[in-house]
């Protein structure tokens, strides 16, 4: 990802959202503990106390948040928080007085270029009244407009997912163009989503930043997308069988949703993930804590290679849903645990 942004001559805003630890936003961000985007405030605190700047909660806004983002704010160099709406914008306004002097909001509004989730409409007048209200105010600046092209999780041809860059480019720098016809400032734009990181095109070359997450970690969906390969997947759960069921031709691990998660079992529920060197074996099912594990279709089960006790590790449909399930995270080199992380958790 460092070198995609290095060739597209853009700057990368790792998001924490998928790992939330310390040593892994050491690693995305090459040590320089700077350029961050958060999705919850537990989150900010960690990075801010250990000596990270540049940190965007990038989550709407809203006045329970107020009294929390204005400690960071004023900790911190550089802290920005994210407005989706002009419904978000009073609370800044009434919250200024929670800042030390001299210290003001400093603010992405959140643009939707055709997601449906949060964000002001790409073609509303409501993006340039946010744009004028946070410049008339002299406790708010504008920072920058940020997006998520969460559409790129649909599968898509090379020639679509191209065409889908040019119209997020085409419709974020618009919003851009207007305001700075007004005389807005509008420092930085940007978008994420691994998906349209991981297969940048060169049309994303106008944007200042990404802001990709999950592919600190990838998974099978990355891999059904196209956007990674399977051996550059980083995690994995490890799992035991604990019953054979020789009737009914399969094994039960003990990982069932508790352990692995619900997601992807709707869109894929034959092939939602993938056991490491088992190709022939699929989890197809599960229930709180248990996990049901079937030969693939024209392959044996042979129970003889799978006692009680046998040791498999699955690849998760969905990291970030995945790993917000653990407590730490055993970091491997073959068969030799070389470290434990820790995430941070909360809201």
């Amino acid at each position: 990802m460092m070198e995609t942004c290095r060739k597209l001559k853009v700057d990368l805003r790792c998001h924490t959202k998928t790992h939330k630890t310390l040593e892994a936003a050491d690693i995305l961000t090459g040590g320089t503990r700077r350029k961050i985007a958060c999705s919850t405030i537990p989150e900010c605190r960690l990075y801010a106390d250990n000596d990270y700047e540049d940190i965007l909660l990038a989550f709407p806004i809203s006045a329970d948040k107020i009294p929390r983002c204005a400690e960071l704010a004023n900790r911190l160099d550089e802290f920005h928080v994210m407005l989706s709406g002009l419904e978000g914008f009073p609370c800044l306004k009434d919250g200024a007085s929670d800042l030390n002097a001299g210290k003001v909001w400093s603010v992405f509004v959140e643009i939707d270029c055709g997601y449906g989730r949060t964000g002001i409409a790409w073609d509303s007048d409501d993006t340039l009244e946010a744009g004028t209200l946070l410049k008339e105010n002299p406790n708010t600046k504008l920072q920058g407009l940020y997006t998520h092209c969460g559409q790129s999780y649909d599968h898509m041809t090379p020639k679509q997912r191209k065409d889908h860059q040019k119209k997020i480019v085409s419709r974020l720098e618009g919003v851009a163009k207007k305001l700075r016809a007004l005389g807005i400032e509008v420092p930085v734009v940007g978008t994420g989503s691994t998906p349209t990181c991981n297969m940048a095109e060169p049309v994303l070359s106008s944007f200042d930043e990404f802001h990709p997450g999950n592919y600190v970690f990838n998974d099978v969906e990355q891999l059904y997308l196209g956007s990674c390969k399977l051996e550059d997947i980083a995690c994995c759960v490890a799992t035991r069988v604990v019953c054979q069921r020789r009737d009914l031709n399969m094994l039960v691990v003990d990982c069932g949703f508790m352990g692995m998660s619900h997601d992807g079992m709707r869109q894929r529920p034959d092939d939602f993930c993938v056991i490491k060197d088992h190709p022939h074996l699929m989890y197809y099912d599960n229930s709180q804590e248990l996990g049901k594990v079937k030969a693939k279709e024209g392959e044996k089960l042979d129970f003889e290679r799978y006692p009680v006790g046998t040791i498999l590790f699955i690849y998760p449909f969905h990291s970030c849903a995945t790993a917000a399930l653990y407590q730490e995270y055993l970091v491997h080199s073959g068969e030799k645990i070389t470290a434990t992380w820790k995430p941070v958790k909360g809201w």
